[in-house]
């Protein structure tokens, strides 16, 4: 018998824990915005511009936005997330001149651009916060013609990086919180314009060095959906 009063009390203390465990985390989502660092990506779009010439013809990539969502872990000292991100950017140009047998009937290209990661995230302090996370990156660079279809093209490169960010968190109410970041994103390794020349089919070899490492500058805000 006392050792089944003691199984019980020792139940019901493990169940407590990992509700008040469970009670720690939140769910998030919000907004990024962030510099694009696409220079290279740029050239390759105004070459194509200048041997296509679209009357609607393809502007810089500067800006991407996008959304952020995920969970997170509060304790005393900080905070823990495991997060997604997206930012994107759309160019559209249209209305292409033949000018060679083999572009004959492309029309209405709309070009992405995006930033997809996946990351971990840990921050540390009181409102004022720091942090950084590891990133899976998903740079993806993606063109497609109203017709015809199969000239189509998508191209995906996978680099590890990290941000690095300081901020705010703000308790609006016991479930409740806003945290507002400025980061700083970079890469481990390169990525490359070559598939993208590649499949612009552009006729000069435009990227001496097709490398390089793009950096990101931005700023997240997110809500904080549970207890505090």
């Amino acid at each position: 018998m006392n050792y089944f009063k003691g199984a019980v009390v020792g139940c019901l203390i493990a169940l407590s824990t990992v509700v008040s465990l469970q009670a720690q985390w939140n769910a998030i989502a919000g907004y990024m915005v962030s510099s694009a660092d696409a220079d290279p990506v740029n050239q390759l779009l105004q070459a194509y511009n200048v041997e296509h010439k679209p009357s609607l013809p393809f502007k810089d990539i500067k800006v991407l936005n996008g959304f952020t969502a995920g969970i997170r872990y509060h304790y005393p000292l900080g905070a823990f997330e495991m997060v997604y991100n997206r930012r994107f950017t759309r160019r559209i140009g249209d209305q292409f001149h033949d000018t060679a047998p083999d572009f004959t009937g492309r029309s209405n290209a709309d070009f992405f651009y995006e930033i997809r990661t996946f990351s971990m995230v840990s921050e540390f302090g009181g409102v004022i916060r720091m942090g950084a996370s590891l990133d899976y990156n998903t740079y993806l660079m993606e063109m497609k013609f109203a017709e015809p279809e199969p000239s189509n093209f998508k191209i995906k490169q996978r680099p590890l990086g990290s941000r690095f960010f300081i901020g705010t968190h703000i308790k609006n109410r016991p479930n409740l919180s806003f945290s507002v970041r400025a980061f700083y994103q970079v890469l481990w390794s390169d990525i490359s314009t070559e598939e993208l020349m590649q499949n612009l089919e552009l006729t000069k070899d435009l990227c001496t060095d097709c490398n390089f490492r793009p950096s990101t500058i931005g700023l997240s805000i997110i809500i904080n959906n549970g207890v505090q």
